[in-house]
């Protein structure tokens, strides 16, 4: 009799283990492991078909003399398509701008420009995509001044 509970015991033991097994399994492949990769070397349509989307602005570290770090309090986003880029905050959109894109020799790399750039800034390139947190910057060709951006994706 006692061998007999024992036995049943084991077996609902395994059952269960297996069945925990299986859901573990199932909810690790159903889970998404972040995105990352560097952006600035690539094709311009490999950097444009990962940056586009909705995007929630995390903050912004400006460097020139020294570096600021600016956290957003606004709800701030940003919307890219290959051609245009959209910014807002809970009040409503910011800019509404066409990006042009051009390759850059100096940097050997895709940068772009559009319409409301920053005063100081002479292009913008996308550096890349680390657990999920774009990052862009603005800067100035051969100068240590600029501004890097990090957005995460909606």
């Amino acid at each position: 009799m006692k061998a007999n509970i024992f036995l049943r015991a084991a077996v609902l033991l395994l059952l269960t283990g297996g069945f925990y097994s299986c859901a573990e399994k199932e909810k690790s492949n159903d889970s998404e492991e972040p995105l990352n990769i560097v952006l600035y070397d690539k094709p311009l349509d490999v950097i444009q078909s990962h940056i586009q989307g909705k995007w929630k602005f995390l903050y912004l570290l400006s460097c020139g003399y020294w570096c600021e770090k600016f956290i957003d309090t606004d709800d701030a986003y940003m919307i890219l398509t290959p051609s245009r880029i959209i910014t807002g905050n809970r009040d409503g959109v910011a800019m509404d701008s066409q990006i042009i894109w051009e390759y850059n020799y100096r940097t050997s790399s895709y940068v772009f420009k559009h319409d409301r750039m920053p005063d100081f800034a002479e292009y913008a390139f996308i550096n890349e995509i680390r657990n999920d947190t774009l990052t862009f910057s603005y800067g100035v060709f051969g100068s240590n001044i600029g501004a890097t951006l990090f957005y995460s994706k909606y």
